[in-house]
């Protein structure tokens, strides 16, 4: 499968602090986590204020870009079969803090595992070498969805999970002692429109107890949560935007519930977090979509590029991306993921990898 990657520079937002390679660097703190429920989360969502950064001009953004070009050893160029442009991609410096890097055969706990974009991701960490605890609350329906073709079978264990039930020591018993890394990919579905608990109780509080729980084992390095883009929409400049009001409104909140749990992956003291965000997501492959490749960009820099972005993003591209989260050997770090028809290069493998690295 084909995927399309760009690197885009890192805002550092506010209360941020940017290293020299234009990265955000939060504060780690380990700490002795209490179980959340969901109505202390629903009462205990973070408060955002308003980030002029998001409406920095281009020419400040690529004066960002020009600091993460700045600290690199040399450049990889790309050329497109669409167009007549090339881009160059860097390649990333060495470094001499230690690598956080998950190598197959590990095992990769996968919550959401029965889900449209979960059961993508297990299928290409078995792909990929990996072996997968895969977390589902229907057992049976995780065995059908997950369990063929019979030559993966060997790589899969399936393992009762509930987010909206189970308290932080079941999870963390869920998720076994030699699990190297969890990947989130869970996300509410409200049983109505007006609906606001089943959000808090699995995008925030479920998946704030099940990072606490993963940070209970000392083997597990890595977290990935897929998270979704305009969930930090004030922030930006977009709390106005159709699709935020719409979320907010009428799917309990999401968005405000997924921040919140960004935040506390953000502060968890694992070695090594990712946060993806991708736009919306499609089913079919990129190929059907005929939508552009895989962009992606650094936290808070999708909106207000003069670049189309936005249309449907393949679950398996974003599948792919994670896995590459999963793979790399810095994490520490947010990346939102579009597509765009103006991307010019396509990657695959290890150059996804340098494009996760470059953002």
């Amino acid at each position: 499968m084909l995927l399309r990657a760009h690197a885009r520079p890192c805002i550092a937002p506010r209360n941020r602090v940017a290293s020299s390679r234009c990265r955000t660097t939060p504060l780690l703190a380990r700490a002795s986590f209490k179980p959340v429920s969901a109505e202390q989360q629903e009462t205990g969502a973070a408060k955002e204020d308003d980030d002029d950064d998001a409406r920095r001009s281009t020419s400040s953004r690529r004066s960002n870009l020009l600091c993460l070009l700045g600290a690199t050893t040399s450049t990889l160029v790309f050329s497109s079969a669409s167009s007549s442009s090339s881009f160059a991609l860097p390649a990333v410096a060495a470094s001499s803090s230690s690598s956080s890097s998950i190598v197959p055969p590990a095992t990769i706990f996968v919550v959401g595992a029965t889900g449209e974009t979960g059961k993508r991701t297990v299928a290409a960490l078995v792909a990929a070498g990996y072996r997968v605890r895969a977390g589902a609350r229907n057992r049976a329906k995780a065995e059908e969805a997950l369990l063929q073709p019979s030559s993966s079978s060997n790589k899969i264990e399936i393992v009762d999970l509930d987010l909206e039930t189970m308290s932080v020591p079941e999870l963390a018993q869920a998720i076994g002692e030699e699990t190297s890394a969890v990947v989130c990919c869970v996300g509410s579905r409200p049983r109505s429109p007006l609906d606001k608990k089943t959000a808090a109780a699995v995008d925030g509080a479920g998946t704030i107890n099940l990072i606490k729980a993963a940070r209970s084992h000392a083997k597990t390095a890595k977290f990935v949560l897929l998270s979704s883009i305009l969930t930090n929409g004030k922030a930006i400049g977009q709390g106005n935007n159709p699709a935020f009001i719409f979320l907010e409104l009428f799917s309990g909140g999401v968005l405000s519930r997924k921040l919140a749990a960004e935040n506390v992956l953000r502060e968890s003291g694992f070695d090594s977090w990712s946060v993806v965000r991708p736009g919306g997501l499609a089913s079919k492959t990129p190929e059907e979509l005929g939508a552009g490749g895989v962009f992606l960009s650094g936290e808070d820099t999708i909106f207000g590029e003069n670049e189309q972005h936005g249309a449907a993003v393949s679950r398996d591209a974003v599948a792919e991306v994670l896995v590459a989260a999963v793979r790399a050997e810095k994490g520490n770090k947010v990346v939102e993921v579009v597509a765009s028809r103006n991307v010019p290069t396509e990657l695959t493998g290890e150059e996804l990898d340098r494009a996760w690295a470059a953002v």
